[in-house]
């Protein structure tokens, strides 16, 4: 069973999915849900009333304020970084210790500089995947 983090817990995450009748995915949260091989085991949000009401929509194990709250220990397969894109170079920073496997995210910055980073950065795991270059 493949682990989760989704870190941010808006629209993108799962918020589009929550009224629509559509079969297919538009968010993380439902595209991951489809699957029987994945766990949804933790999600992040500043806002702590945000985190758990998308814990308890998407049935995800844990939920948290900040990320410096899931324990250390901790290890997750895959990370979602749903989190505002100026938000996306520190996240990636801050969940490398969990050593997934892939970090999705979309492509955000056109600056260089910042890319070079993100991609510096996430070479740290196996695999880096941004949704702009699927």
């Amino acid at each position: 069973m493949l682990t989760v983090l989704i870190i941010g817990c808006g629209n993108i995450a799962g918020g589009y999915d929550l009224n629509t009748q559509s079969e297919y995915a538009l968010t993380h949260a439902a595209a991951l849900n489809k699957s029987n091989q994945v766990t949804l085991a933790a999600c992040v949000d500043n806002n702590r009333q945000a985190a758990e009401t998308f814990a308890e929509q998407w049935a995800v194990n844990n939920s948290y304020r900040k990320l410096e709250e899931i324990p250390k220990e901790s290890q997750f397969d895959i990370v979602c970084i749903c989190s505002p894109s100026h938000c996306h170079e520190t996240h990636i920073q801050q969940v490398i210790h969990f050593r997934p496997k892939v970090i999705f995210t979309e492509k955000t910055h056109y600056d260089f500089a910042v890319v070079f980073r993100q991609y510096s950065a996430a070479m740290r795991v196996p695999q880096y995947s941004s949704a702009g270059e699927l």
